[in-house]
């Protein structure tokens, strides 16, 4: 399917993700990295069926919220309906950028897990910030949960910190943790983190007290965090640690929306606009309204997926919300 040219009409997924790219990429402060932003668009998005959108998330656009301010393009793409060609995709998106990123290491990792014929899903996630030079790139393997045991999802874990020669012995896991998906941040200069997501129906306010030393903001904001988006019942949370060369670097606790079971979303969206009505982050705010704005103007719809918080050991915390379009 081709995805050159677009109209008001919006009569498939695949015009209204060239338009979304496009607004993005503009009001994100993006324009001269337009073209890597549109290659890379075009290599994923190749033989795109709109069928897949009917039965997957398939893709979806996040947006920051922070103090400082998120001018970011952010997005991820799944497997789902391609895995031997998602395989092809995900490395060609790296020859994209000679020897920025540790290639060899993204093959290694797919090839190790079996990618290409995974009972699992593997994500690729795309995060660009204006000022720059290179975008930041995830690879997530996910509902990891649905198909492995305990043990086999722990040795996926081992497996590719392995692959990463990260030090085993500084992974916080504990033997009840219910291991949900795993990340690989894949960043310029070769550098690498591994974040591994937990599961719950609940949220352990003791173990996060725990990590942060018995500070109580950090307990404070995530009981904050819950309380705003509390409203749509089915969901359940991960919490997940990433981990770099010097340990836990931060915690981010997520809300995932039980998006294949919720008929009505109208309690999701009350969620998001009451953050956004209370949110201090108000210039990030202003321009998620905006790209509402403009959405419903070409008659897109969103619905939302995720919405998350994120603690660093050391910094600001911020607000992620994850969107994806209605087909």
């Amino acid at each position: 399917m081709s995805l050159n040219r677009y109209n008001n009409r919006m009569d498939t997924v695949a015009d209204k993700i060239i338009s979304i790219f496009d607004f993005l990429i503009t009001r994100n402060g993006l324009s001269s990295k337009k073209r890597e932003i549109e290659r890379i668009r075009e290599i994923l998005f190749t033989d795109f069926n709109n069928e897949w959108k009917k039965k997957n998330q398939k893709f979806d656009f996040s947006f920051s919220f922070k103090d400082r301010g998120a001018d970011s393009m952010r997005f991820s793409y799944n497997n789902f309906g391609e895995k031997k060609g998602f395989y092809d995709k995900t490395l060609a998106i790296f020859d994209l950028f000679d020897d920025a990123y540790n290639k060899g290491t993204v093959k290694r990792i797919l090839d190790a897990l079996d990618s290409r014929n995974a009972v699992f899903q593997t994500t690729i996630g795309f995060e660009w910030g204006r000022g720059d030079a290179l975008p930041r790139f995830k690879i997530y393997f996910e509902e990891i949960h649905q198909k492995l045991s305990p043990s086999e999802r722990m040795e996926l874990v081992e497996k590719i910190a392995g692959i990463l020669d990260f030090d085993r012995t500084q992974l916080i896991i504990k033997a009840d943790d219910v291991i949900g998906a795993i990340c690989v941040d894949f960043l310029p200069q070769k550098k690498t983190n591994l974040k591994v997501y937990f599961m719950s129906h609940t949220i352990d306010f003791s173990y996060v007290k725990e990590i942060f030393c018995g500070r109580d903001d950090a307990g404070d904001a995530i009981r904050e965090f819950c309380d705003i988006f509390s409203l749509e019942k089915l969901c359940f949370y991960y919490m997940a640690r990433r981990f770099g060369g010097g340990g836990m670097q931060s915690v981010k606790v997520y809300k995932i929306y039980e998006v294949a079971s919720i008929r009505d979303f109208s309690r999701s969206y009350k969620e998001i606009f009451h953050f956004l009505k209370y949110s201090p982050m108000k210039n990030d705010v202003r321009k998620f309204r905006e790209l509402l704005a403009f959405s419903l103007k070409k008659k897109i719809l969103f619905y939302p997926v995720i919405s998350s918080i994120d603690l660093p050991l050391g910094g600001s915390m911020k607000y992620d919300l994850y969107v994806s379009v209605l087909d």
